[in-house]
């Protein structure tokens, strides 16, 4: 493996060569969420069709000069709106905090000695030396180890340290957890002393791939978000329909104009279900104040529907990754 990076297995690589290296595979940076802006996720929370909704069952109380209804109303979107915003920026916090998982520097061997080099620094070919506490800063292939046992828990899941040992030799598409004969970026030394390689920097290693696909999701939007969508819609529908097909009917049939206007504004406002909306909204973001307490990383109310939670102290397993090409350096891992 050593041999196939182009490195010396005592020297490591040169700091010339290192230099190269890092121009050619850029630095070892995952991939860095944009900052949602206030504005962005306020202009999102308040065009959602519940959110429209309410605006205009509040214009609607103005119209007809119930002043308190309208400002009760505006307050209640206020507040819905706000615990959405807040969850929202729990959620992008949580994943940017990714970013946090290796340590500023790291120990490499370059020109035969043992160097202090920044993270994004590190190239593939680097030799690594790991001891207990070391914070791994890329994927590492082992050249050596003792009792070495690495706390692999922020991609797997396992609670426990698991065993790490440089004399397996394994297939290219072995699972993720069963590669012992490597160690990721993110993961922690608990026991033990290595050597290693890095295999893998940035965006290529498997941290930095799980970090790119939760930043490029786009979650599909909930059962209940679909619904309330749908019937948001046929509220307003309906209630455009009575404010203007009654108040034409009325005045193709001699009844003065200004009392027919009143009246389809009047059956407009009797169609939609005040109550319902406000009701809804109050008690999903309610629900999304009382997750994000609890430190879950719930992206906004709506996402409180069953099935679409997000457990925080639990962390889902990743899938294997494709084996690599059978002719490529990392070929017999």
């Amino acid at each position: 493996m050593v041999d196939d990076l182009g490195t010396d297995a005592v020297r490591g690589l040169t700091a010339a060569e290192a230099g190269t290296r890092h121009g050619r595979h850029g630095p070892n940076r995952w991939v860095v969420p944009r900052r949602v802006t206030f504005l962005r996720v306020l202009a999102d929370e308040v065009t959602e069709p519940m959110m429209l909704l309410l605006a205009a069952i509040a214009v609607l109380y103005g119209v007809r000069g119930r002043f308190d209804d309208t400002v009760a109303v505006v307050v209640i979107i206020a507040a819905v709106v706000g615990v959405e915003v807040f969850a929202e920026f729990r959620a992008k916090s949580v994943i940017a905090s990714l970013g946090e998982l290796t340590a500023p520097t790291t120990p490499v061997v370059r020109d035969g000695s043992t160097v202090s080099v920044d993270v994004t620094d590190v190239v593939p070919g680097d030799l690594v030396p790991l001891a207990a506490g070391s914070r791994v800063p890329a994927d590492l292939r082992l050249v050596e180890s003792w009792g070495l046992r690495v706390d692999e828990s922020t991609l797997t899941g396992e609670p426990v340290a698991s065993p790490q040992d440089a004399a397996r030799v394994l297939p290219g598409d072995a699972a993720l957890a069963e590669r012992a004969n490597l160690v990721f970026a993110g993961t922690t030394v608990v026991a033990g002393r290595a050597r290693s390689v890095v295999v893998a920097t940035g965006t290529a290693t498997e941290l930095g791939t799980l970090t790119g696909l939760v930043v490029a999701a786009r979650p599909p939007r909930t059962a209940l978000q679909q619904a309330m969508r749908e019937l948001a819609g046929s509220l307003a529908t309906l209630a455009i329909a009575f404010s203007v097909l009654v108040p034409l009917i009325g005045v193709l049939t001699g009844r003065p104009w200004r009392e027919m206007v009143l009246t389809g504004l009047t059956l407009a406002f009797a169609t939609v279900p005040e109550e319902l909306p406000i009701i809804v909204s109050l008690v999903l973001g309610l629900g999304a104040h009382r997750l994000s307490r609890r430190r879950s990383a719930t992206p906004s109310a709506t996402s409180s529907s069953p099935g679409s939670w997000r457990c925080p102290t639990r962390r889902a397993r990743v899938p294997p990754r494709p084996s690599p090409p059978r002719d490529g350096p990392g070929c017999g891992w």
